[in-house]
């Protein structure tokens, strides 16, 4: 069985001395992206009081938002490599001045502000002998808290595959495996070498012997 996080990345600030402000940025595990489909993101800003004197957590307002597409192409020669980045803006929006209604500590931004975000035009994640492309997504927030005028910039990023083809097929086609139950929900397919690694994958042990780490 497979484990590992639901693509989960929090940044933490301290603003205004005892509040801390965090933005979290999900995603389905595991965090796997289709080109020319609608992004499964969701994203939500976190506070939380850490001195007494501070009773209530102020007004939060969403001014700023951003969501960009990082590659990082390594390729390498014998004995040396090189790595080159690029970046693709999705999502870039100012002057917003949205509110955020809290539950509890929580504050969820509404997911249909950024859902006609796609990737296109993009290479899918590979791995051959010499290159290997990989993505991360990368969300910046800046907020306001109450009647302060300055914009805090709070950023997060998601290790992600870009996948071109179609979603797993189910367990359902595969029953003669053993060590595969009913309950789960989808077969993992390995997008390529290195995908488990990057999207912080674990498998878990069955029986006394364990399976061999995939390969990188």
């Amino acid at each position: 069985m497979l484990q590992g996080t639901t693509g989960n990345s929090t940044q933490i600030a301290r603003i205004n001395g005892g509040i801390c402000v965090a933005l979290k940025a999900s995603l389905p595990f595991p965090a796997v992206i289709y080109l020319n489909r609608e992004i499964p993101l969701q994203l939500a800003v976190i506070t939380k009081n850490n001195e007494a004197s501070i009773i209530t957590v102020p007004l939060i307002k969403l001014e700023e938002l951003s969501v960009t597409i990082r590659t990082e192409t390594k390729i390498t020669v014998g004995p040396n490599a090189s790595m080159i980045t690029s970046t693709k803006e999705l999502v870039h929006l100012k002057n917003m001045n949205l509110s955020l209604e809290a539950t509890d500590n929580v504050r969820r931004i509404n997911s249909n502000i950024f859902r006609e975000a796609m990737i296109s035009n993009s290479c899918p994640s590979f791995t051959t002998c010499t290159v290997l492309q990989q993505h991360v997504l990368v969300v910046g927030a800046g907020v306001v808290l109450g009647s302060d005028t300055a914009i805090h910039v709070l950023k997060t990023e998601v290790n992600i595959e870009i996948h071109s083809g179609t979603r797993p097929a189910t367990l359902s086609a595969f029953d003669n495996n053993p060590r595969m139950g009913d309950d789960e929900e989808e077969i993992f397919i390995p997008w390529r070498i290195g995908s488990e690694r990057h999207l912080g994958i674990s498998r878990q042990t069955f029986g006394t012997t364990s399976e061999p780490p995939p390969p990188y």
